[in-house]
């Protein structure tokens, strides 16, 4: 092979190792920004000024490019710093808005919803019509991506209905008995009022 193959196990580890090298002999502030701040290849960090934000921007931009790395799709949640960064390197729905105007759009940041611009995190929650079987709600439960977890406590009541259902002798795609049908779809349709909670994103 001449090149890397994604999708391997290790893939991860390396894109992440070829990433902190490609700064090695970068400024300390970006080789931080590269080591601490990313994950895979998403990245996100906080500075106290806009300026701050677009210098070490720039100049991490500058050290990855030389080695044919491009950080681009960018997003922030102040319009100044936004205003600085060349139009190509914004995020895809970010690029033709007015920022004096605009109300700026939900973007996806390691994986969580972030309402840009209001600067916290949200939470999307899909309707999803699975099957009224162990299957489908442990595949209901899997789907709702916390890695936070500020959901804990909505998110651990259907854990506990899963662990119920693990007491009955039933195949994975047997009906649930109709007491827990009912715990579940109660839970289930509480789920919809998480769209609801905001959590500030910066905290002091």
């Amino acid at each position: 092979m001449c090149v890397h193959a994604f999708g391997n196990t290790s893939s991860p580890a390396i894109a992440t190792y070829g990433l902190r090298k490609s700064v090695a002999n970068s400024d300390p502030d970006v080789q931080d920004f590269v080591s601490k701040d990313f994950y895979v290849d998403d990245g996100l960090i906080s500075k106290s000024t806009p300026g701050q934000m677009v210098d070490l921007i720039k100049r991490t931009q500058k050290d990855l490019a030389a080695c044919g790395l491009r950080l681009h799709k960018i997003a922030s949640s102040s319009a100044d710093v936004m205003k600085l960064i060349d139009v190509e390197d914004l995020a895809k729905d970010i690029k033709c808005l007015d920022f004096e105007k605009d109300v700026l759009p939900i973007q996806r940041s390691l994986g969580m919803n972030w309402a840009v611009e209001v600067d916290s995190f949200t939470f999307r929650i899909e309707a999803s019509s699975r099957s009224l079987t162990r299957r489908g709600i442990l595949a209901t439960v899997n789907s709702l991506f916390d890695p936070l977890g500020f959901m804990a406590p909505v998110t651990v009541i259907g854990k506990l209905i899963l662990r119920q259902l693990m007491c009955f002798d039933k195949d994975w795609d047997d009906p649930i008995p109709p007491d827990i049908k009912s715990k579940f779809l109660s839970w289930k349709e509480s789920l919809e009022t998480l769209s609801n909670i905001q959590i500030p994103r910066p905290y002091f």
